[in-house]
């Protein structure tokens, strides 16, 4: 009965052995974190995609800007007054105006295009810039003094004479007149007024636009201001030493505001060049037909 218990005494001594010699066992991989979802974009139910858009409506939501033709067109003056009595719309009148042009029976004056962003101002100017002066002053002063060489300076013996002043007249009451009294030069001859202060004046054409697109893409506000200077020569001013010259400008100008319809030409007004005009010696017999053709377009 001694030997069952032997054995069992030995198996129990000979398993922690066992368990010392077998490998411990290797840990599992740990498992990679999960990634959080991405929140979901926020909708806004009043605002449709542009897949769930018709091609139509796809069309309607592009950018557009606005494009403006800006053309003058001069014919006689009894021919002015007879298109005028015919009652044409400005769409008719327009196609007449190219037809004569076609047929040398008017003149195309002006031609310009500019374009702009609906609801920004653009500017297109063809210039060029004449600086004249406003103010004038006499160019004479005193005698500059000359250096004297080094050394001892002679005496001057000679008796002093007596200066006889200039008889100054009065300058006549005119802007342009000199601001002090005019001096004569060694020649016995007045020198002229010199300028101090000075103006610039754009000459050509300066075309200001402010478009804004309305329903539908087809109605356009706009507000328009063409003008056109020329410079027509110089006026004199004044007499004598006091004389002066200033420049002379003619100006054809139109400034309003209209709505106009996409790809109609419209009739703005008949800015004329002056009756007295000196670049065009007939212009009170000629008139000026201005008119704009605006067109949408996308980008």
């Amino acid at each position: 009965m001694k030997t069952p218990y032997r054995f069992l005494l030995a198996g129990l001594i000979a398993v922690p052995a066992l368990l010392a010699q077998s490998p411990a066992p290797t840990p599992a991989a740990a498992a990679p974190p999960t990634a959080a979802p991405a929140p979901a974009p926020v909708v806004d139910p009043f605002v449709r995609s542009e897949s769930e858009m018709t091609d139509e409506e796809r069309e309607a939501s592009r950018p557009r800007f606005v494009s403006i033709c800006f053309e003058s067109f001069s014919v006689d003056l009894a021919d002015a007054a007879a298109l005028q009595r015919t009652g044409m719309d400005d769409a008719k009148l327009y196609k007449e105006f190219i037809d004569r042009v076609a047929k040398g029976e008017a003149v195309q004056e002006q031609f310009s295009i500019v374009r702009a962003r609906s609801g920004e101002r653009a500017t297109l100017e063809s210039i060029s810039e004449l600086i004249y002066p406003t103010g004038y002053e006499h160019g004479n002063g005193p005698k500059p003094v000359q250096p004297q060489k080094l050394g001892v300076p002679t005496p001057d013996t000679s008796p002093l004479a007596t200066p006889t002043p200039h008889p100054v007249a009065a300058a006549p009451a005119d802007p342009a007149a000199p601001l002090v009294a005019p001096e004569e030069d060694s020649s016995g001859r007045f020198a002229p007024p010199l300028g101090t202060s000075y103006e610039t004046r754009n000459v050509g054409t300066t075309i200001e636009i402010e478009p804004t697109i309305g329903a539908n893409n087809q109605i356009i506000d706009l507000r328009f201001a063409p003008d056109t200077v020329t410079y027509a020569g110089r006026s004199k001013w004044s007499k004598g030493p006091s004389e002066t010259e200033m420049p002379t400008f003619e100006s054809q100008r139109v400034t309003t505001a209209l709505t106009l319809r996409d790809r109609q030409p419209m009739l703005v007004g008949t800015p004329s060049r002056p009756p007295v005009s000196v670049i065009d010696p007939n212009s009170a017999k000629r008139v000026w037909f201005s008119f704009i053709t605006p067109t949408v377009v996308a980008p």
